[in-house]
């Protein structure tokens, strides 16, 4: 009985994975036409999306590139490797990706964590900007304030509200002859790192907050309880995950394989899947008979999650222990710790755990439609 239980639990894990496979089309190209008017809220993913038609709801997407030409009466929520939203947003536009660029009108709040942000000459922002980015670049007008960590920032444009930036690796501030600031720029960094070009106006004050190279993050109290709480998920994890390898070694051996092969894929489909499994399952709460189906994708997306993780623990273990593939438990165990201690450390320890997520639930994604795939034909 204990076999039939854990193929159960496994079985509710992979309900989101299995229903974004069925729903999954063969174009790779999603259009919206120019001359399409959408009316209700825009729920997609796809490899490749395309919006130039009027989206009179929320428009939530992800996929590798994403372009939006048309105007969105609602909020934009995208997710991403490279996005241009280039018509006018009524909302709030918040998203996640590798390269995002807005040469648009945004009527209320920009809010984004990428690697590179270009605010265009033609972008309006109503109201504030926030940003987690390597490189930004503003062109256009931002009627509020922008904040955020970055590592460079660009001003050419205009500022009606305050700078308020936390600069990190070595990061600085330019302000180009067309920037103006209306409000005070502040800053943190360990040294001045704000440059004025000649023409360039801050009409109210420049203050410069210095931080020291290296903190100490941790009190010993605190290391100690850290370390213990470390210990006890590496223990929950292993046994876990055992448990997993011997009752599904193949599936774990196949979602590994599918990692090594096809990781930037799985990150970007990962984030997908961890995304809108949820956002399904509420919508299905929102109906009578749709309720028991959402309540069970709900927890299906939790189990998937926690399963990721040792998705990704494994192909960790196989990969800095090669030369042992008769022991794939002492392979899991070292993968296990050397992600723990990973997603222990502080400061970057949530976005690797993030990653992990993302990379995990990516590949199992792609395993089970691959699987999926293959038994259709089959029958």
């Amino acid at each position: 009985m204990r076999k039939e239980y854990v193929f159960l639990l496994l079985g509710i894990a992979f309900i989101p994975l299995c229903a974004f496979a069925a729903s999954e089309r063969q174009q790779v190209t999603v259009r919206v036409a120019k001359e399409e008017t959408v009316t209700h809220n825009y729920i997609r993913y796809a490899p490749d999306l395309i919006i130039e038609g009027t989206m009179a709801k929320d428009v939530i997407v992800a996929g590798n590139t994403i372009t939006i030409s048309g105007p969105v009466a609602g909020d934009v929520l995208v997710f991403g490797s490279r996005v241009r939203i280039l018509g006018d947003v009524s909302g709030n536009v918040r998203g996640i990706a590798d390269i995002l660029e807005i040469d648009g009108a945004v009527g209320k709040n920009v809010s984004v964590v990428a690697k590179s942000v270009l605010l265009g000459a033609a972008t309006q922002v109503g109201w504030d900007v926030l940003i987690g980015a390597q490189s930004v670049e503003v062109r256009g007008v931002v009627h509020g304030d922008i904040a955020g960590a970055v590592t460079q920032t660009t001003v050419a444009g205009s500022v009606g509200g305050n700078m308020s930036l936390a600069l990190v690796h070595g990061g600085g501030i330019m302000l180009l002859p067309q920037a103006h600031i209306t409000g005070n720029v502040r800053y943190s960094s360990p040294d001045t790192a704000l440059t004025l070009a000649e023409g360039s106006v801050i009409e109210g004050t420049v203050q410069h907050t210095r931080t020291p190279d290296k903190e100490d993050t941790f009190s010993g109290f605190a290391v100690a309880v850290h370390l213990l709480l470390l210990l006890a998920y590496l223990f929950g994890m292993l046994v876990v995950g055992m448990v997993c390898l011997h009752i599904a070694k193949p599936f774990l051996e196949g979602t590994a394989k599918q990692l090594y092969k096809t990781l930037d894929k799985a990150l970007w489909h990962g984030i997908a899947v961890t995304v809108l499994s949820p956002l399904i399952a509420l919508a299905l709460l929102l109906t009578i008979i749709g309720i028991p189906l959402g309540l069970l994708m709900l927890a299906g997306w939790v189990a998937a999650m926690y399963f990721a993780k040792i998705v990704v623990a494994h192909a960790i273990g196989k990969k800095l222990l090669p030369n042992i593939p008769t022991k794939p438990y002492v392979q899991f165990a070292g993968g296990a710790f050397v992600l723990v201690m990973l997603m222990g450390l502080p400061t970057i320890g949530w976005i690797l755990k993030l990653l992990t997520v993302f990379v995990g639930m990516g590949s199992l994604w792609l395993y089970v439609r691959k699987f999926t795939h293959h038994t259709s034909h089959k029958t």
